[in-house]
């Protein structure tokens, strides 16, 4: 399995070789002038501007990831490199950067300073993300230790090679280790000599993860989360629909701020009926417009039992199941409203809501909660956004902007940054 030591790809050693090794490496580090966050933002810099687009392009190709969506997230990606958006990362999470010492009172200094050692558990939803996590323990001083997701397309360690090649200061700063998840003796090494460990995944990975982390280190959550659409009948546009569509088609539902399902505000089931349907016309404009997925044989076998079991259950009067003929798409009405996620991959549950049950409905979800895409009028906007955010939902925009992001905005209603350091204090005489 392929690692990234020494801004070096490496197929012959195994993990457990490295991560013993790594101890002196890290301490070595440690004991050596801090790594400012100038010189990872010029790095990232340096590297979006001289990225070869048609090489990200490729691997993405690879991964199964073509056309409007391989183009959106390698805009996405270079924006996420640039040096002005990483500064304003920066101001926005931290208001000082590491090691720029403020004075909180007469003769009191405080700052903030690395972890140290950030285990980095990624997940495989989001190309690329991996190294964005990265980055961000890069840009708060800490020495990085990456365990790859199962099934890695291989971008994160590409940009990690090449913002290594940008900036050779970065090498004793990142290692990247493709060790499978069920190889946990080497994932209990590698957290023994952390300071704190980031995990991207589902309950049950972060729990394992807790298991295996010592006491004293930092647990930093990035849990899987779900969103969801909220539109009223007066709320109700063509540009709403289009946007949602593009929300779908463009993340293909696998990031955590796409939605798994469009509650429709409504307790008639015509009216439902009819809302989904006007629907599904619009993902069969905005649908071909976007490369069709590469779907794995599990998330395939998913699909195939989730549309199948709905259609069943369409002959009792229960659901409703409205399909692109070719397969790309499928919209499934639920008639009893509740919140799961659906099978992703441009296929979204319909369901009914009331509003004086939004809470009733959703806050046994709260902690799970992310970006709630809300199409209403300005009339119901107050009173709507009010009960969302009750539920535990972190994000509210417009349909068509769920995916979207800005410089410095929180991670699951937390600063990434903010995690990544101890807030330290020290005081002078004379």
């Amino acid at each position: 399995m392929p690692h990234l030591i020494d801004g070096q790809i490496v197929n012959d050693r195994n993990a457990a070789e490295i991560i013993s090794g790594l101890r002196g490496r890290i301490l070595e580090t440690l004991s050596g002038p801090p790594l400012t966050s100038d010189a990872v933002i010029n790095a990232a810099d340096d590297l979006a501007r001289s990225l070869d687009r048609d090489q990200i392009l490729s691997v993405l190709a690879a991964a199964g990831i073509e056309g409007a969506a391989a183009d959106s997230l390698v805009a996405d990606t270079l924006d996420s490199l640039r040096g002005d958006y990483l500064r304003e990362k920066i101001k926005r999470e931290l208001d000082h950067p590491p090691y720029q010492p403020w004075e909180a009172a007469p003769g009191i200094y405080e700052q903030y300073r690395p972890l140290g050692v950030l285990t980095h558990i990624a997940a495989g939803n989001a190309a690329g993300l991996p190294a964005v996590s990265v980055i961000e323990g890069l840009l708060t001083g800490n020495i990085n230790l990456l365990k790859l997701p199962e099934g890695d397309d291989g971008l994160s360690t590409l940009l990690l090679s090449l913002l290594i090649e940008a900036e050779p200061r970065l090498k004793p700063y990142i290692y990247v280790l493709d060790l499978s998840s069920r190889d946990t003796d080497s994932i209990r090494a590698l957290l023994e000599i952390s300071d704190g460990v980031a995990v991207w995944g589902s309950d049950a990975a972060v729990s394992a993860i807790r298991q295996y982390t010592p006491p004293g280190a930092a647990v930093i959550e990035w849990g899987h989360r779900i969103s969801f659409a909220y539109i009223t009948p007066t709320g109700e546009t063509g540009e709403t629909l289009v946007g949602l569509a593009r929300d779908i088609c463009a993340t293909e539902q696998l990031l955590c701020s796409a939605p798994q399902c469009i509650f429709y505000e409504t307790g008639d089931r015509r009216a439902l009926l009819d809302f989904a349907r006007r629907f599904a016309a619009v993902m069969g404009e905005i649908s071909p417009g976007y490369a069709a997925p590469a779907i794995g044989i599990h998330a395939q076998a998913e699909i195939s039992s989730s549309v199948l079991l709905a259609e069943m259950e369409e002959m009792l009067g229960e659901k409703a199941v409205i399909r692109d003929p070719g397969l790309g798409w499928s919209v499934l009405v639920d008639y009893e409203s509740g919140l799961s996620p659906s099978p992703m991959y441009r296929n979204i549950w319909v369901r009914p809501i009331a509003r004086n049950r939004i809470l009733t409905l959703l806050r046994q979800h709260t902690g799970h909660l992310q970006t709630v895409g809300l199409a209403c009028t300005p009339g119901e906007y107050d009173e709507i956004t009010a009960l969302l955010f009750q539920t535990g939902a972190v994000r509210i925009v417009p349909c068509g902007e769920m995916a979207r992001h800005y410089a410095g905005e929180s991670h699951d209603g937390r600063s990434a940054l903010r995690q990544y350091v101890r807030h330290s204090v020290f005081m002078r005489k004379g």
